[in-house]
């Protein structure tokens, strides 16, 4: 018998068997995502079906997790508890509705979800598109990124309005970071799943670049560039390091 470090192997072939199966299951977690669904932050895939103006999005999870393998099971009751009202993965976020969830056993702990959601558009927020104190939607959105990403104090009293516009719709990122202990890829996923709703949630246009980490024992960087397609049409860069330790 053939033993390693960690397991034990029967012969040659079982150990090319066993190596194999461990390369498809690491190839298969790299092509995964992080995904926010409502309040599920998990790595997953996410497809789209389309017919006319309708839109559909198959999200698929493996996840030996417990706690969220509980609240994935829940979506799929008649009256569940858990409220799913938006999607968010890359660069995009949409308000949703559940239809369908599915589960299935993959391994005595591991089990695979299929959620399909379909989009809802009236749920969508209004993106900021005015004018306030003198302060464009451009120069807003990088007050807002300096508050709610980088947890930066807002302290211009005479900036009235415009606090409301730039105030963050969340818990400022750094928060986030440090009440969940996130770290490496945690805390690059969770950055760039907070910029993208974030963003997206109080102005109007799309992202054109964003990129998330390395992340650090006591950061994580973020650059990003996000034209504003309102009047003023500012092309808005966000960059530096979002704090992730006390």
């Amino acid at each position: 018998m053939l033993k390693s470090r960690w397991r034990n192997f029967a012969s040659d072939v079982d150990l090319v068997r066993q190596l194999d199966q461990r390369l498809r299951e690491m190839a298969s977690r790299q092509e995964a995502l992080w995904v926010k669904l409502g309040p599920i932050v998990v790595p997953a895939t996410v497809d789209h079906r389309s017919s006319g103006s309708d839109t559909r999005f198959i999200v698929k999870v493996r996840t030996r997790d417990p706690k969220i393998q509980a609240v994935l099971s829940r979506l799929a009751t008649y009256y569940s508890d858990v409220t799913i009202d938006r999607l968010t993965w890359g660069a995009a976020t949409f308000p949703v509705l559940v239809e369908e969830a599915e589960s299935s056993s993959i391994s005595t702990t591991i089990r695979k979800f299929t959620v399909v959601c379909r989009i809802i558009p009236g749920r969508g927020r209004r993106p900021t598109n005015v004018e306030s104190d003198g302060v464009g939607p451009g120069m807003q959105a990088q007050i807002w990124g300096r508050r709610a990403l980088f947890g930066e104090a807002w302290t211009d009293s005479s900036r009235g309005p415009s606090d409301y516009f730039t105030a963050p719709d969340f818990e400022p990122l750094p928060f986030v970071l440090q009440r969940l202990g996130a770290r490496g890829w945690l805390a690059e996923g969770l950055t760039r799943l907070y910029f993208v709703e974030g963003i997206h949630g109080k102005f109007e246009g799309e992202i054109e670049r964003l990129d998330v980490g390395p992340a650090t024992s006591s950061s994580v960087r973020i650059d990003a560039q996000f034209p504003i397609t309102t009047h003023d049409r500012a092309l808005v860069s966000i960059q530096g390091l979002v704090p992730i330790s006390q």
